[in-house]
């Protein structure tokens, strides 16, 4: 009997899937847990396995072909068996387009001609008004039609011109444009639909006051008085041992005074082995010791480990 591969749900979000490719033709032997194709989801392209054995009768579905999860997209079965192909459902007539009806003439305005300006002599005839503001806005008067007695440019013309719109510039003929249309993935897919729902998700920003006054005082007067590092408080490194090490840099005395390497100590103090070497560096400087083996006996005699060596 023949069983219909469906697309699995590989994910809790997953709506569907890409076919990226068929790992196996039609008319191929398939086993049961052998790679059947690969599949693009929302975050990764993997292999799926064939749930069933015998031969891959019918390939559903194309390569590069997005499909809804549980949608049947191969058929496997015996060989010979007939495969039952659900076949599309007939599309709808296309309804006749109305012919346009034509357009009608459009009426023929006759525009009245131009008047050329006066001149006289090849001078301009035009009032001093008019050449002051054609002067001031950069218009040539002669460009203009006066309206004046004897076709005389008057300011009425000249503000009329500079009122005017510019004349607008024909668009320059480009060829056609070549574009390339590139599929998105199923990863892309997920991004954009995340982003958008991001906007649609409320943002709330919450703000809060604080009166700094008395600490703004309190950070003059040390200003004033010449403190430039206020310190945390006594602790046992400052309180306790007089060549001024830190916490971590007495454990640091310990761990090397039971003749741990640094290697060690890093692992010991989870720290990384090139903090632990500045740590080291630091206690020999401290201590006044020259090599490792100093630092036991100056930090016994400072006090900082007991007679069995801790």
């Amino acid at each position: 009997m023949a069983t219909d591969v469906s697309l699995p749900r590989l994910g809790q979000g997953m709506e569907a899937g890409t076919i990226v490719r068929w790992l196996k033709s039609e008319g191929d032997t398939v086993e049961k847990g052998e790679p059947l194709y690969e599949l693009d989801t929302d975050k990764v392209t993997q292999e799926v396995e064939a749930d069933a054995s015998g031969v891959l009768l019918k390939i559903l579905a194309d390569e590069g072909e997005e499909i809804e999860v549980g949608k049947r997209i191969a058929v496997i079965g015996e060989e010979g068996e007939e495969v039952a192909v659900d076949e599309p459902a007939p599309q709808a007539e296309e309804k006749k387009e109305a012919p346009n009806p034509e357009p009608l003439p459009a009426e023929r305005i006759e525009e009245p001609e131009p008047q050329q300006p006066a001149r006289t002599d090849g001078r301009i005839k035009a009032s001093p008004l008019a050449r002051r503001i054609a002067r001031e806005r950069s218009i040539d008067l002669a460009s203009l039609t006066g309206t004046g007695p004897d076709g005389r440019i008057v300011a009425e013309d000249v503000e009329r011109a500079a009122a005017a719109p510019a004349p607008a510039l024909a668009p320059a003929t480009a060829g056609p444009l070549e574009a390339e249309v590139v599929p998105l993935t199923s990863l892309r897919k997920t991004i954009a639909r995340r982003l958008t729902e991001a906007w649609e998700a409320p943002a709330f920003q919450i703000s809060m006051s604080a009166d700094m006054t008395r600490a703004q005082e309190l950070h003059d007067r040390l200003r004033d008085q010449g403190v430039t590092r206020i310190p945390r408080g006594p602790t046992s490194s400052t309180r306790d041992n007089p060549a001024g090490l830190t916490d971590r840099q007495v454990e640091v005395v310990q761990l090397l005074a039971d003749g741990l390497t640094n290697s060690e100590i890093a692992a010991r103090l989870v720290l990384s082995v090139r903090t632990v070497d500045s740590h080291v560096a630091a206690v020999l400087d401290k201590l006044g010791a020259r090599t490792r083996r100093d630092v036991a006996a100056r930090a016994r005699a400072l006090g900082l480990l007991d007679v069995t060596g801790r």
